[in-house]
């Protein structure tokens, strides 16, 4: 069953895709628990989401870190 592994599978997939639907998700996320658009953890999300859609922005890994310290707030 060449091919179906996990590790084949994610090759297929760019890694900033993958990135960038992980911020889509905890954006929703945060929304849902909290839609108030004056949050700043919330406008910080939005502010990444247009960065990486806009320009092509990848995240440092800064960046990176609080959007796991905000994945682990919301979950």
């Amino acid at each position: 069953m060449k091919g179906k592994r996990l590790v084949d599978v994610l090759d297929d997939i760019p890694i900033m895709t993958k990135v960038y639907d992980k911020f889509i998700l905890l954006h929703e996320k945060m929304e849902a628990f909290n839609p108030n658009i004056d949050d700043p953890e919330l406008r910080w999300v939005e502010n990444i989401i247009e960065k990486m859609a806009g320009d092509g922005y990848e995240p440092t890994k800064n960046d990176l870190l609080t959007a796991n310290l905000y994945w682990k707030k919301w979950k």
